[in-house]
């Protein structure tokens, strides 16, 4: 049974969620809801971290929070894993298929997540740098959560993990996220960009939006061979010249060397694209180019041409005259490209 003492203590707001009834109902009416005061002292410590965590799961359905409870009660995570229910609660936040998967598959992925998690907050004591609030919690799983997506084989991350935890301290979850789906767009295995990530994190730090490079200087500054190079500038005119670091993924794709080229990184040589940022902060735009954009910034419609423009350099054209001279030849807004090119590639 209920006990009115504890139900008096719970606020409006979190009744709602639950679909309790109001305060001044008679306790005996919805037992049936909430068996003992025991089960709400189980699922947190504090009634601000039960609102927070109602809040964020956004509970509406009283089987909803009863799975939550069966979860606290049927997994052993106090005396297995070390985990105490504000930690608990951070964790479901996190990685919500705690929740809502079901049978053996659910018990596995649990059981590999909690392993894992086990490791890197208690043996890597990567938790000693984790505030003892949901909230804290909370947000450094998002941030471990960031790499487990990625990784197909769980675990083998665990090593990287431990040598450069610092980044899960030193960097937001928006930090990491921006980076990782940047080193997704040159079309990789995931497990290649989390690796690269997590073995390179000086590449956190970098700029790699603003900052325009030279396509041929940076090819020569990472090594392509000279046989290459001349391929490169035979075969490939339209991405030749600068662009922005935002784009280098799809320059890279454009001359089919996106493998090559993270694998240069991953092997070591991430230090290549530091240094070359380092010693060109300021590449200079090609002479008839920048006449081409003068042009283009006088007329009438140049707005709907600067976006035409930068729809292909998005693409992995240069900053060259043929990308000028190719606007003359798109019909329709950048938007109306990008919905054709997603339809060709579909085709």
């Amino acid at each position: 049974m209920v006990k009115g003492h504890i139900m008096e203590f719970v606020p409006e707001s979190v009744r709602v969620a639950l679909q309790l009834p109001p305060s001044e109902e008679d306790p005996q009416s919805y037992t049936h809801r909430v068996n003992t005061d025991q089960r709400l002292n189980q699922l947190t410590t504090s009634i601000g971290e039960l609102i927070s965590s109602v809040d964020q799961l956004r509970l509406e359905h009283l089987d909803h929070f009863a799975l939550f409870y069966q979860m606290m009660e049927q997994q052993p995570l106090s005396p297995r894993f070390g985990f105490g229910s504000i930690e608990v609660i951070g964790i479901c936040l996190a990685f919500p298929f705690v929740l809502l998967e079901e049978g053996q598959v659910r018990a596995g992925r649990i059981e590999g997540l909690l392993s894992d998690l086990k490791l890197i907050f208690f043996d890597f004591r990567l938790g000693r740098f984790v505030e003892g609030d949901v909230d804290s919690w909370h947000d450094m799983c998002r941030k471990l959560r960031v790499f487990y997506d990625l990784n197909s084989q769980k675990g083998e991350l665990d090593e990287l993990i431990e040598r450069h935890k610092s980044i899960f301290i030193d960097y937001t979850e928006e930090e990491l996220v921006n980076k990782v789906d940047y080193f997704c767009r040159f079309s990789v295995k995931k497990e290649e960009v989390a690796q690269l990530i997590l073995q390179c994190p000086k590449i956190l730090k970098l700029d790699l939006e603003k900052p325009v490079f030279n396509v041929m200087k940076l090819l020569t500054h990472f090594g392509l061979s000279t046989e290459d190079m001349k391929e490169v500038s035979r075969s490939y005119g339209h991405v030749m010249g600068t662009n922005k670091m935002a784009n280098l993924p799809n320059v890279m794709k454009a001359l089919g060397l996106q493998e090559w080229f993270l694998k240069k990184i991953k092997d070591g040589n991430h230090m290549l694209l530091v240094d070359y940022i380092r010693r060109y902060p300021k590449e200079e735009q090609d002479l008839d180019y920048q006449e081409g954009l003068r042009i283009i910034r006088i007329l009438k419609t140049w707005v709907h041409n600067i976006g035409k423009l930068n729809f292909l350099l998005g693409l992995g054209f240069g900053e060259n005259t043929l990308s000028i001279n190719l606007l003359n030849h798109l019909h329709g807004t950048s938007t109306t490209q990008k919905i054709r090119l997603s339809h060709t590639f579909k085709d």
